[in-house]
């Protein structure tokens, strides 16, 4: 269960009195969709690098946070928007014109050519906050408990001998749900990649709604297989020695999240707050948590991180809402 996480320099405040601190001058709101120890070390890096400042980092799923910038526009109480899927970023750009403030004085230089394929490459209203890559991940315990072997392409998971025994998570709710299912369709196209759910569906045990569902039944060994995010694969793996994963035969393909800033009136305290999140934060924990660069430079400090993930050359519609719609109104399962 996601919380609300503050960081306070005076007091610590709760969620019932959200409203009445975010009037102060130096309280400043983030809405984030990240995970809960990325949101905690966030809380704990602006605690130590900016105590002057009341900084509220309040969690909200990322479909969630997308329906409600588009509704609230710049009359949002969030200043600082962390960890946005990419394409919801972009689709508020469009609908909400001037939601964010343009970033265009801030230095892109230091990122990859490749996640920064949105902008004209004079105007950001956005930054690359990570980029997340796929994997299946397996349960050697539960597959050898059912005399199965580690699967070695797509169409084998539609066997029937895996029947049950399959976790993957409904992308009209999910962020991973969806880079899945679009990263089938950038490889295969959209009538193929229905086609497969359509035959891996009675294998599957569920249909999540949460992006890390598939991870976490497979890791309590109530799955054998799950469609995951590589980098929390990795991370569960420290602590169970039966977790492995695989690209199958197919590429891996992924998705961008995005850091940005809501454009009202910046006081110094939100400069300050989102100045430290895009030029120390930001780094740090993509080194530490996503090691699919987004830096030309970037390093990993991730233990057993692959260096040869097969990434797919391309994602199609990364950034394009109507894409990603008709992908969505397509979903049959």
């Amino acid at each position: 269960m996601k919380k609300l996480l503050v960081v306070a320099s005076i007091a610590t405040m709760t969620c019932g009195l959200l409203t009445g601190c975010h009037n102060h001058k130096d309280t400043i709101l983030i809405y984030s969709a990240s995970e809960d120890e990325i949101n905690n070390e966030l809380a704990e890096g602006l605690k130590k690098s900016l105590p002057q400042y009341d900084v509220v980092i309040q969690y909200q799923g990322s479909g969630t946070l997308y329906s409600k910038l588009l509704a609230e526009g710049k009359t949002t109480d969030c200043d600082i928007v962390f960890d946005l899927e990419g394409c919801y970023a972009q689709t508020l750009v469009e609908k909400q014109p001037g939601i964010f403030y343009n970033l265009k004085d801030y230095d892109f230089s230091t990122f990859k050519d490749d996640v920064l394929t949105y902008s004209d490459g004079t105007n950001y209203y956005f930054a690359p906050e990570c980029r997340t890559n796929v994997a299946v991940v397996y349960n050697k315990k539960v597959l050898k408990e059912n005399n199965l072997p580690i699967p070695t392409t797509y169409e084998e998971l539609t066997d029937p001998k895996y029947k049950g025994l399959i976790s993957i998570t409904d992308p009209k709710s999910s962020g991973t749900g969806y880079t899945y299912y679009n990263t089938l369709v950038s490889v295969d196209g959209l009538e193929t990649t229905l086609d497969y759910y359509d035959r891996l569906a009675p294998n599957l045990k569920e249909i999540a709604t949460s992006g890390s569902a598939p991870l976490k039944s497979t890791d309590r060994g109530e799955t054998a297989i799950g469609f995951a995010m590589l980098w929390q694969i990795v991370e569960y793996m420290k602590n169970n020695p039966d977790l492995g994963y695989t690209f199958l035969d197919k590429p891996s393909g992924y998705a961008l999240y995005t850091l940005a800033m809501i454009d009202k009136k910046q006081n110094k305290a939100t400069k300050d707050v989102f100045d430290y999140m895009f030029t120390t934060f930001n780094r740090y924990h993509v080194e530490k948590y996503y090691p699919d660069a987004i830096y030309k430079d970037q390093k990993s400090y991730v233990e057993n991180y692959p260096t040869d993930v097969p990434t797919i050359e391309k994602m199609t519609g990364l950034f394009d809402a109507d894409y990603k719609q008709k992908l969505l109104d397509a979903w049959r399962l």
